[in-house]
């Protein structure tokens, strides 16, 4: 009788400890696997839970890239732009607004000035189309004007810290590496560009940090040591700002702190807190990729992850920005002065994979990776 229950009991363990894998199994491929936009029940469910809780949704369509506006009214407004090149305006009372419906083919980066009055954006037009080496198609938009004014012939751009000018690599020669670095003034447009310096680069972006100091940040990649330059617009030199494998940077909207990611030899990430000059203040202490990350003057907002869904650890930062790993994150705030760390939000559901950051009266905005759609959430 003893060994009939011992056996009952063993049984009865074995269905216990298969239904409790079976369960944790589809728990595990409910966080681990991106759903597919709008059709999935983890975010269909979110967006019940999610008006209860202090994090929204704002955007009716998926967004490639979104910015506030600073109005000259009380009232600041969000735009973006959506998958498929369409401007909107979000109307968290009604159906967003469209801005401007022309469609734009093969998006690639979109980046608004200071005040989101102008956003300058790039894409490789129709499958086909010839460009100059090293060069894409760029337009500036003017949101007041509706109008938008085409870069000729150039590989990098973007504003000044005010906004009111531009800086861009224009191809010199056809078909060769030779670049030179021009900026304009959009503010008035009987004033020529302006040259600083030709140089030879290959997939250089820019970034005007401050009035006088803009950076050449390379293309990143897991396996490639990569080096950024700054250049004097003064003095029209040039000089090494700082380098590592994977490289990427951030930096703060007036240019006084920034976010370093970079591999270590063995591989591994480290994020680090960079001045105006390249040298490193603080390692964080965690990983995150540069624009999982806000900073700002007193903060730094970061989504850091606790999950991801794939089986081998990703390659970083590739594999992120070619999809092919989506991550579970948890939201932060770092007080740079205090030196303080707080959740903002690790609450689990909704699953986000957050990146795009800003701020706006105490409400942290970011796109979800997983529906592409603008979260609000109220910190």
């Amino acid at each position: 009788m003893k060994k009939i229950i011992i056996i009952i009991s063993v049984i009865l363990g074995i269905i216990a400890i298969a239904f409790g894998a079976y369960f944790a199994w589809q728990k595990s491929k409910d966080i681990l696997e991106p759903p597919i936009a709008e059709q999935s029940p983890i975010l269909d469910t979110a967006s019940k839970i999610i008006e209860q809780q202090k994090l929204k949704i704002i955007s009716d369509q998926p967004a490639f890239y979104y910015w506030l506006t600073i109005a000259t009214s009380s009232q600041n407004e969000i735009f973006y732009i959506n998958q498929i090149g369409q401007i909107l305006k979000i109307k968290e009372d009604g159906e967003d607004e469209i801005i401007s419906d022309r469609q734009i083919e093969n998006l690639q980066s979109v980046e608004s000035n200071k005040d989101g009055g102008k956003i300058i954006v790039k894409y490789s037009g129709p499958e086909g189309q010839q460009v100059a080496y090293g060069a894409g198609n760029f337009e500036i938009y003017d949101l007041t004007k509706k109008i938008w004014q085409p870069l000729q012939k150039i590989s990098a751009a973007t504003f000044s810290p005010d906004g009111t000018k531009i800086v861009y690599l224009e191809n010199a020669v056809v078909n060769s590496t030779l670049s030179n670095l021009i900026t304009k003034d959009l503010i008035n447009a009987k004033l020529k560009p302006t040259k600083i310096l030709s140089l030879n680069q290959v997939d250089f972006n820019l970034d005007w940090i401050s009035a006088n100091k803009i950076i050449l940040t390379p293309k990143f990649s897991n396996f490639v040591e990569s080096e950024a330059w700054q250049i004097d617009i003064k003095k029209k030199t040039i000089l090494p700002f700082t380098n590592g494998d994977g490289l990427m940077i951030n930096f703060a909207k007036d240019g006084s702190w920034g976010l370093k990611f970079s591999l270590d030899f063995q591989k591994k990430p480290k994020l680090e807190l960079i001045d105006a000059n390249g040298a490193s203040k603080a390692n964080l202490g965690f990983s995150a990729l540069p624009n999982k990350c806000l900073v700002t003057l007193s903060n730094i907002y970061c989504a850091i992850s606790n999950n991801y869904n794939t089986i081998k650890a990703p390659i970083l930062p590739d594999d992120y920005f070619k999809k092919a790993v989506y991550f579970s994150d948890e939201i932060y705030q770092i007080g740079i002065n205090e030196n303080n760390f707080s959740a903002v939000f690790n609450e689990g559901m909704p699953i986000v994979d957050a990146f795009n950051f800003e701020i706006l009266n105490n409400r942290l905005f970011f796109i979800n990776k997983y529906d592409n759609k603008i979260y609000g959430l109220d910190t």
